[in-house]
């Protein structure tokens, strides 16, 4: 019998954390940055932009209480933890069955980077789009024996895409993606 994990209220809805950076020289990139309804991350390489009602559930109160608000990672993943997270204006609830804790938000001196502007201009470039499975690239990159870099070409719509790692060419070390399908 498989355990169900429980549904967090009012909390994030993802471990946006991960993609918050753990760069000593960029702290402020250790942080999610909360503005306009939206929740950004970004380590420098990757970054996301969710809405705070639409994907999170966040209820307008949590939301206003939140506005111009930074987080840091470690904050973020503790709050996975638990069962029901209720964001007040001056700091974090948070509850299981067992344990009631508070965390506070960041106070930070630095600007957080404006992600949305780089969102946004990416947004306007966008030539074409592809769906496939993120499990089977990093079981393929796995395979591949990548260490720090996976290489994505695309040669036609809906055709294999090919894989390269590192610094391996096509002839030595070659791997496709096949694209899903759109509905």
């Amino acid at each position: 019998m498989s355990r169900s994990k429980k549904i967090k209220l009012k909390g994030f809805k993802t471990p946006i954390w991960k993609l918050c950076g753990s760069d000593e020289l960029r702290p402020v990139l250790q942080n999610v940055c909360i503005k306009d309804g939206f929740v950004y991350a970004t380590d420098a390489h990757v970054a996301i932009k969710q809405s705070l009602d639409k994907f999170h559930g966040l209820d307008e109160e949590s939301i206003a209480n939140l506005e111009g608000k930074q987080i840091h990672y470690s904050v973020l993943k503790e709050l996975d933890k638990y069962n029901i997270v209720l964001f007040k204006s001056d700091c974090i609830h948070a509850y299981t069955d067992e344990i009631i804790a508070t965390f506070n938000y960041c106070k930070h001196e630095y600007m957080y980077p404006n992600v949305d502007s780089v969102i946004h201009i990416e947004l306007k470039e966008k030539l074409g789009e592809v769906s496939f499975n993120p499990r089977n690239l990093v079981l393929l990159s796995q395979a591949m024996g990548s260490t720090s870099k996976t290489i994505l070409s695309f040669t036609e719509v809906h055709k294999a895409i090919h894989v390269t790692v590192d610094d391996f060419t096509k002839e030595e070390n070659l791997g496709i993606l096949m694209p899903l399908m759109k509905n």
